[in-house]
């Protein structure tokens, strides 16, 4: 019969505080995103016309850059590249 090893225990131990931390954390969502809304808070709009365009724009800049990496390092590359160089 053998016995657990110190680090068994302790990845037993490690996935139970992931599940746990797991738990609490989407609990917390639920309260605060899917719960009951405050009185004070029902008037206010989510976004006005005003604000869908620059939101718009960030949303497409940031799935852009964060499927096309490389068009935002070679934009950066020749500033960071003389920065770099200068400071030696």
């Amino acid at each position: 019969m053998q016995r657990f090893h110190l680090f068994q225990v302790a990845t037993v131990l490690a996935l139970w505080g992931i599940v746990i931390s797991t738990v609490y954390m989407l609990r917390a969502y639920r309260s605060t995103f899917m719960g009951t809304l405050n009185e004070r808070w029902e008037k206010l709009v989510d976004f006005g016309a005003d604000l869908r365009i620059p939101v718009a724009l960030l949303i497409a800049g940031l799935i852009w850059f964060g499927f096309f990496p490389q068009t935002l390092v070679r934009m950066v590359t020749p500033t960071f590249r003389s920065y770099f160089t200068a400071t030696k």
